[in-house]
């Protein structure tokens, strides 16, 4: 886990595919050009400290290919490995806020985003995972801005990597612990 450093600013913690990040206040954590790949926002308020997934694949049994980071690779991999992190620090999954957010199919032939968004609700229901909110779907890129002070979450969309943004939402996670 990261911690805050002397500035002001909030430092950038930047979240590649495959790819699983922990963030405490005075940092943000990002991930940009969401297109197939589906992140999890998860907010600790109890520890005061937030997470970033990206995943980009299903499932190996779908998709198999080798990549040094197997374990963030796959949903239904890294969204167990997740939340047993989590809970291992003694935090429920009641206790915390889930967002989700990705899983367009910009490239309409490969469906690998439609893939992941069913892989994610199945693993999700199987987990007992609740969802606070999503953005999900759809031919969209998006990238996200998360600050773990207070769970903030914006998410950019664009038609595609060439264009320009196209419209923006902002929300502010709705955290269960006071």
């Amino acid at each position: 886990m990261l911690a805050p450093n002397s500035s002001t600013a909030c430092a950038n913690v930047e979240v590649a595919s495959a790819d699983c990040r922990f963030a405490a206040a005075g940092f943000r954590l990002i991930t940009r050009d969401l297109t197939s790949c589906v992140a999890l926002a998860v907010h600790i308020p109890v520890l005061e400290i937030a997470a970033l997934l990206r995943f980009s694949l299903p499932d190996p049994e779908i998709c198999s290919i080798e990549h040094s980071k197997g374990r963030w690779l796959y949903g239904s991999t890294a969204i167990p490995l997740l939340f047993s992190r989590i809970e291992a620090h003694g935090v429920s999954r009641e206790d915390v806020s889930v967002w989700a957010i990705g899983g367009s199919d910009v490239f309409s032939e490969s469906g690998i985003g439609s893939q992941n968004v069913r892989a994610l609700r199945k693993i999700l229901r199987q987990e007992s995972i609740t969802l606070q909110g999503e953005d999900l779907g759809g031919t969209l890129v998006r990238s996200l801005w998360f600050n773990p002070e207070g769970g903030r979450l914006i998410v950019r969309m664009r038609q595609n990597p060439d264009a320009s943004a196209v419209g923006e939402s902002g929300a502010s996670l709705q955290t269960k612990a006071s």
